[in-house]
Parts: C-alpha cells; structure tokens; sequence
C-alpha cells in the first residue's frame, strides 16, 4: 500500500504543470549563472564558473527560493484530500495513517528532489555556451556537479520538505504552508546576515547554519582560486556534521508528523 500511494502521488505530480513550469525556471537561473557575466552569487571572480567550489554554493544557497516550490509539492500532497473531499473515501479504506503520511511524503520528496536537479543541469549547460568566455570556465567534469548535489542539494530539499509537510499536515492549508515558507526564508536571511558576520559565532554558525553555507564559508576561507578551481568540499568534520543535523533536523520534523496526524474527519483550516 505504502509503494502504491508513493507512486500514485509521483503520477501525480508529474503531470501537474507546476513541476514542469519550476524545472524550467530553476534551469534558466542555474543557466543563467554560468551563462552570463553579470550574474554572480558572490564568489571571487577569479573563480571559474563551473567550479566545485561555485556550484557547491548554487546548490546550496537556491533552496530558500526553492522553498516556494517544495511547498507545490509536498503540501499540496498532504492537503489535496482534505480540499477534494476525497479524503472519507481514503479514511474508509484499509490504509493506515503511516502508510497516508510516508506515501504522501515520499512521493512529494522524489518530486522536490528531481525537480532541484534543474539547478547544476543548468549551470552545466550554461558553461557549454559558445559565447562565454573561455577563461572564466574550467574544464567540465560531471563530479563536481553530482558531488555537490548529494551532499547539499539533496539534504535541504529533505529538510525543508520535512519542515513544510508537517506544517501542512498540522493546519491542512496551503495558505499556512506558503506563509511558513515565507517566514523561514526571512527568518534565515536575517539570521544569516545577523550572525553570519560576527567572528565569534563563526564556528557556531558554521555547524547550525542548516543550508551549509556556513560550512562551505568555514572550509574554504584560506582556499587558493586553484583549490577552489579544482577541489570537491571535503564530507567530514564541520561539513558532515553540518549535513548530519539538517538530516536529523529533517527526521525528527517527519517523526512529529507521523505522531500528530490522525486518521480522523477534520475540516481543513481556514
């Protein structure tokens, strides 16, 4: 049953027009930034476009805009039942709430996932432009842009799937889930901007920071242009500490959810 939902919930969403709308706008920004010279998101400009380094960043720092997106997905899974009425109709079944809550989480997680891929296959297809400069690209290699993904791209999807799902799943309304997206996006920049810049929470925030910009900040802060050129963001010490909370992080949201939610008739919220 649980395979069933998951699946059924991928079908789903494959076929709505948001996905496919949200690959095409997170391609063209991750195009755009190797494509074009006037687009930066803040590395050293002697950094190649299609360096390890430069990626690591994109990947990391889009899934706050990304968020918007994740809710598309995730929220509406939980929520879509409620809203359609269709919801007695699966209560009357033999599913169970944990096969409902995983099914449906599942299915918006793989959705999210494949969606976020939009992002390095756009910075790959942007530096493969006749046009750009030869001197601001490095040579391709399809390491730096898997590497980067797994590591960061692939947890804060998981993350901030698990943080908007279970507020969709507590308030069965995707108002709330696109307003919590909108506060957590705020509260980080402000965060971020706020303690991010002070040297004595440097360490701190490079643990915590959830995203793992802090981390990639930290490792990298006496990296030569060559290294970050050349070399991958290391899985270990600060780095995979970093990676391991915001997967713990995203565990323990997905577990209050599965505690809190109820097989049982509930008007969706207003």
């Amino acid at each position: 049953m649980l395979l069933g939902i998951t699946g059924f919930e991928i079908r789903y969403q494959l076929r709505n027009p948001v996905f496919w709308v949200a690959i095409a706008i997170f391609f063209l920004l991750g195009f755009g930034l190797t494509a074009s010279e006037n687009v930066s998101i803040g590395t050293p400009g002697t950094v190649h476009e299609n360096a390890p380094y430069a990626i690591a960043v994109a990947t990391a720092a889009f899934v706050q805009f990304y968020l918007f997106i994740t809710t598309a997905f995730v929220a509406n899974a939980i929520v879509r039942d409620d809203n359609s009425g269709f919801a007695p109709i699966v209560r009357a079944t033999s599913v169970t709430a944990r096969q409902i809550v995983l099914g449906r989480f599942l299915g918006g997680l793989f959705i999210a996932m494949v969606g976020y891929l939009a992002i390095p296959l756009g910075m790959l297809a942007g530096s493969l432009m006749p046009w750009v400069d030869p001197e601001t690209v490095g040579p391709q290699n399809f390491s730096y842009y898997a590497w980067n993904f797994v590591v960061f791209g692939l947890p804060n999807v998981f993350l901030t799937s698990a943080l908007l799902f279970g507020l969709a799943t507590l308030t069965r309304s995707m108002m709330a889930s696109y307003i919590g997206a909108v506060v957590l996006v705020m509260a980080y920049l402000i965060t971020a901007s706020i303690v991010g810049q002070k040297i004595e929470y440097r360490d701190a925030f490079a643990l915590w920071e959830p995203l793992g910009n802090g981390a990639i900040g930290e490792v990298t802060r006496y990296w030569t242009t060559t290294e970050m050129n050349s070399r991958l963001i290391p899985l270990e010490g600060v780095v995979l500490l970093n990676r391991l909370i915001a997967v713990g992080l995203g565990m323990l949201a997905l577990a209050v959810t599965l505690w809190r939610f109820k097989l049982t008739e509930r008007a969706p919220s207003k």
